[in-house]
């Protein structure tokens, strides 16, 4: 595909530094976001969660502890 036709292209004539650290950013944060440690984290956040809905379904948490727990763990 041409870049000059893709819409998630973007384009800058010249030398920009300010595009180049957009760039750079961006790539950096595509690196972390990809990486086995990123995905393991989101996972092991996701079965917590999991977890505290089940103890809260159980009755074990109130909904206030529930919603605290949770709080906790998306900090």
């Amino acid at each position: 595909m041409d870049a000059a036709f893709d819409e998630n292209t973007f384009m800058f004539r010249g030398q920009n530094e300010l595009a180049l650290e957009i760039k750079n950013y961006i790539e950096k944060r595509m690196q972390e976001v990809r990486s086995p440690q990123m995905i393991s984290s989101i996972s092991s956040i996701s079965d917590e969660l999991q977890k505290l809905a089940d103890l809260k379904t159980k009755g074990i948490l109130s909904e206030e502890e529930f919603q605290t727990a949770k709080k906790q763990l998306l900090k």
